[in-house]
């Protein structure tokens, strides 16, 4: 039954999401039985995942159809199936002053080709959205990698890069002062 329920359930972006706009379904984890007892058939097994959109009315979507899909899967295998489905990060808005803010700060330091602006919105999750949907700013990315072998964050292999430190300080000191000359 599981494995039915993993693969339905990556169906449900495909089919049930408006191609226009974005969402994705990961499916991170399973856990059940023992490797011990092949051929035992487990009484439990949890899957656990995450699922993200750049719309509210998205994510509604995508958890009716999981839910849907979870009673569909218990009834056809006769099982049971719960879905706990926990909203647990807003998605991360800037505000556009506060990026052109940061945008400015970083041509100021380095030149505009330095600058990446063409760049897609982000599917991932960051608890940083609590702060943005509380007090206007923005969350950006500073750029870590080596060189085009590095590894992405979230890799078992990444490897922080701890030369960034300082160009990380000097922007946030750049931002902070031209966010206070803005003010005055």
């Amino acid at each position: 039954m599981s494995g039915a329920l993993l693969q339905a359930l990556h169906t449900v972006v495909s089919r049930d999401v408006d191609p226009l706009e974005s969402g994705v379904i990961s499916l991170c984890g399973i856990e059940g039985g023992s490797l011990d007892g092949f051929a035992i058939i487990p009484d439990e097994v949890k899957i656990s995942g995450t699922v993200r959109s750049l719309e509210e009315h998205v994510r509604s979507s995508i958890e009716s159809s999981m839910l849907r899909i979870c009673r569909g899967i218990g009834q056809t295998f006769g099982g049971e199936v719960s879905l706990d489905y926990e909203r647990l990060f807003p998605v991360t808005r800037n505000a556009k002053d506060s990026a052109e803010l940061v945008a400015s700060s970083v041509v100021a330091l380095w030149g505009h080709d330095r600058l990446a602006e063409e760049v897609a919105p982000s599917m991932g999750a960051e608890d940083f959205s609590f702060m943005l949907d509380r007090c206007p700013g923005a969350y950006f990315f500073l750029g870590s990698g080596k060189d085009e072998g590095s590894f992405p964050l979230h890799s078992a292999y990444y490897d922080f890069n701890d030369e960034i430190i300082p160009l990380g300080i000097e922007l946030m000191v750049k931002i902070a002062l031209d966010s206070l000359d803005d003010k005055a």
